[in-house]
């Protein structure tokens, strides 16, 4: 799930339409395995373009094959990303202004 580099990434993210990103923590995914059967992931999780896991919460995530197995299903939905805590900053676009 983290083959892409964080510049196609952002690349993705800066494509001019408005995406829908879903930012999933450790504590989502699993209250999510919980409800599995009564709310179906695909009624959460096909209305957003991206989700967005940071590598902290992967790894806790990894701690639990049900959650694990969880998010592995999520790809059938949306794109799935993870994505590493000290790439935030290289998504963050801060454009110079002159004058100011």
């Amino acid at each position: 799930m983290k083959g892409e580099d964080i510049n196609d990434l952002k690349k993705y993210l800066s494509t001019g339409r408005s995406l829908k990103v879903c930012i999933l923590d450790n504590n989502s995914v699993e209250f999510l395995t919980w409800v599995r059967k009564s709310v179906s992931p695909e009624k959460i999780f096909s209305q957003y373009d991206m989700i967005l896991i940071p590598q902290w919460v992967w790894v806790e995530v990894c701690d639990s094959d049900n959650r694990k197995s969880y998010i592995n299903d999520l790809k059938h939905y949306s794109k799935v990303q993870i994505i590493d805590e000290v790439d935030y900053l290289t998504l963050v676009h801060i454009s110079g202004t002159s004058g100011h």
